[in-house]
């Protein structure tokens, strides 16, 4: 039984592209935990540019980190909006100086050992694919290097210039869409700057993200465009989200934090400095306990 579930999976995600127009979101949304379950890397990808949001979707902190996780950044915002009854790109904007500390100081890894490779063929197969992320574009330049890092290389032919959409940009082959923004609308803008920029167009597109709202986000923006969509919720993370803990996330931040400390630079001592981020983790935690 299990083989026959196996293949079934494997014959629908190798004809995926050759969907039409879907009544439902359910009729183009494909979950995996594993991406050569879904691509068919011997088949063609012209005219398709695939979409990947980047943390826990492409990349990961090493080691099963949870400072610098989706599931922790977007914690500790949620805190912020409770404690202090502001919108999310206000709590963004209290949290995002840690979040850049931290997530300039925290290894990553692919989240899966073959990604590199699955995703040099299918640009050889004719796809193109770029990033989608919620980080800003202040976190750019240590994103793409350490993407560069990993070997994982996301650029679209012929447009080197990069563009900005109120506060999102395209820089280097990645969409920094802002935690606030809704990933469909900053990625029609983007296909549409496109098409009268450069005259590029697809007929393609296939989403991949972990979290099933930016998924339904884009369903709602293109559900009625002439592309072909496909959206895969990808999974392999999701066991990290569900045992997530903020106490144990502020443990872990005060001794990163202490450790930033001893080390003798001067950019960073200041930054600590005009910044109490141990007792705002304190008080976030404290803010769950009362909520429990």
């Amino acid at each position: 039984m299990k083989k026959f579930i196996y293949f079934f999976v494997l014959c629908f995600a190798a004809s995926f592209f050759n969907l039409g127009k879907a009544s439902s979101l359910t009729e183009v949304l494909i979950e995996s935990d594993d991406y050569a379950k879904v691509f068919n890397v011997e088949k063609r990808f012209d005219g398709t540019v695939l979409v990947f949001d980047l943390d826990d979707t492409l990349i990961t902190p090493s080691g099963g980190n949870i400072l610098g996780s989706s599931c922790w950044f977007y914690d500790i915002v949620k805190s912020v909006i409770y404690k202090d009854k502001v919108s999310i790109k206000d709590a963004g904007d209290r949290v995002y100086p840690l979040a850049t500390l931290v997530l300039s100081h925290t290894e990553i890894q692919p989240t899966q050992p073959d990604l590199a490779s699955i995703i040099k063929k299918v640009q050889q197969q004719g796809g193109e694919c770029i990033g989608l992320t919620a980080r800003r574009p202040t976190l750019n330049s240590s994103t793409l290097k350490k993407l560069a890092s990993l070997d994982i290389n996301l650029k679209l032919d012929t447009v080197e210039e990069r563009w900005d959409y109120e506060e999102a940009a395209y820089i280097g082959g990645v969409i920094f869409a802002c935690e606030y923004h809704d990933k469909g609308l900053i990625l029609k803008n983007f296909l549409s700057f496109l098409s009268q920029k450069y005259n590029k167009s697809y007929r393609s597109i296939v989403f991949i993200d972990d979290m099933l709202k930016n998924l339904t986000n884009v369903y709602e923006k293109f559900k009625e465009d002439k592309y072909q969509l496909t959206l895969i919720k990808y999974t392999r993370y999701h066991h990290l989200q569900q045992s997530y803990c903020p106490l144990t996330a502020a443990t872990k931040l005060k001794k990163f934090i202490d450790k930033l400390i001893s080390i003798e630079d001067r950019e960073i001592q200041l930054l600590l400095a005009s910044d109490t981020y141990t007792q705002q983790q304190h008080e976030i935690a404290r803010n769950h306990q009362d909520k429990s």
